[in-house]
């Protein structure tokens, strides 16, 4: 899973069963958008990242420098 289609949740509600990638509180604020089926109108962020995948690429960028 690449996880390039994350986007932040800010309205409405989603389903994504095969999302492993996300915790289960990441899940809920969080959509994988090639997996998640909306269950409402969506209001998404398409720029944010769950917190796990932020701190992994904050983490890439500090070890290449």
């Amino acid at each position: 899973m690449c996880l390039a289609c994350s986007a932040e949740i800010l309205e409405g509600e989603v389903v994504q069963p095969a999302a492993h990638a996300l915790t289960e509180a990441e899940g809920e604020r969080y959509a994988l958008t090639c997996m998640a089926r909306p269950q409402s109108d969506l209001v998404l962020d398409r720029g944010s990242y769950p917190p796990s995948i932020d701190g992994d690429a904050e983490a890439d960028a500090v070890a290449d420098d």
